[in-house]
């Protein structure tokens, strides 16, 4: 319960916790004697004059009965699972009018058989997609570093920038341009270790990288905190499993990832355009050439580079999955129990 009271809603979440009020307050009324007048007048009683904007968590989480919680907790759980996300939204009534990635337009999901070598991959339907960002003057590697190979450093730094335009595109819903000054925030944030710093990053893996981008991501939204702890561990993982499915996504599109980098790219020069401090245009210029190297890097990885990342990343999704797959199992034991102590403590009581 701890966990729960601490977790830092938003006005999903709480709608969600709401939802959970108004469903049980139905049940009761087709299983009470009471009149629909009686059962509104005490909903409206329990919930007083609620502002989602204001109300803390405390205060809503007091609302709810144990049956409550739980079947607010199993939602939570389910909102963490991509395939069960948009039903339950749907019958909540949140799911957005939303804002549909380039990327995520009819990609196949990708398997690590199918990756292995082992099966073909599922056709694409022949429905024209959304337009693909532009690739115009994408530059050779060759040219900026000639004789030399890509460095495995670089395939993972284009990853983290790949993953940090993903999450701009659906922070701003598809319009970065829209507002410029929190474009260039968003990008500083979530790439402060790469394209806006002077140190050379370490990555090892796609799990590393969308990790921090995670973290990042959580500091950002919630500036109070210090770290991912502060931030519910299904919000860590729910951030975690978008950064590696919006990677396969864009691996899934032509050359996908130097397009992105390229649109980021775009984004930088022209907030460098638009800056007024000779210091800030500087450092904003040098992210820019940062960027158009990666551009490079992203066009440089042929089709074999882009099969390494993809089974990076589908390895990952698939360990978090069987993480959560033995969650569960200890979280039903567990409530199970929960429920069996419940009517000796009420006798106790």
């Amino acid at each position: 319960m701890t966990e729960i009271q601490s977790r830092p809603l938003d006005d999903r979440g709480k709608q969600v916790m709401l939802d959970v009020l108004h469903r049980f307050e139905a049940e009761n009324n087709a299983l009470d004697s009471h009149s629909e007048e009686e059962e509104e007048n005490d909903l409206a009683q329990r919930l007083g004059n609620v502002d989602l904007n204001t109300l803390d968590n405390d205060t809503l989480w007091e609302k709810l009965s144990l049956q409550e919680r739980t079947a607010f907790e199993a939602m939570l759980l389910q909102l963490e699972h991509p395939d069960q996300q948009q039903d339950l939204l749907d019958s909540l009534g949140l799911s957005p009018n939303a804002y549909s990635p380039w990327w995520e337009a009819y990609t196949p999901p990708v398997s690590l058989v199918q990756l292995l070598g082992e099966a073909e991959a599922p056709s694409t339907p022949s429905t024209p997609s959304t337009a693909l960002p532009s690739l115009a003057d994408l530059p050779r590697y060759s040219d900026l570093m000639p004789g030399k190979d890509l460095h495995p450093r670089l395939v993972w730094t284009t990853l983290h920038i790949g993953m940090t335009y993903c999450y701009l595109m659906r922070q701003c819903l598809g319009e970065p341009e829209e507002d410029q000054p929190n474009t260039l925030h968003v990008l500083e944030q979530l790439s402060a270790s790469v394209l806006f710093s002077k140190d050379q990053p370490v990555y090892t893996s796609a799990a590393h990288v969308a990790a921090e981008i995670a973290e990042r991501v959580v500091g950002l939204e919630t500036p109070s905190s210090s770290s991912s702890a502060a931030c519910s561990t299904s919000r860590y993982s729910l951030l975690v499993s978008l950064c590696l499915s919006d990677a396969l996504a864009l691996l899934g599109k032509p050359q996908g990832l130097a397009r992105a980098i390229s649109e980021v790219w775009r984004l930088l020069e022209t907030a460098c355009a638009v800056s007024c401090s000779g210091r800030e245009k500087k450092r904003i210029r040098l992210a820019s050439h940062k960027a158009h190297f990666h551009r490079a890097v992203a066009g440089a990885l042929g089709k074999d580079g882009e099969a390494v990342l993809q089974q990076s990343l589908v390895m990952e999704q698939q360990r978090i999955e069987m993480e959560q797959r033995s969650f569960e199992r200890h979280q039903k034991v567990a409530m199970e129990a929960l429920h069996k102590l419940q009517p000796k403590i009420t006798e106790l009581s």
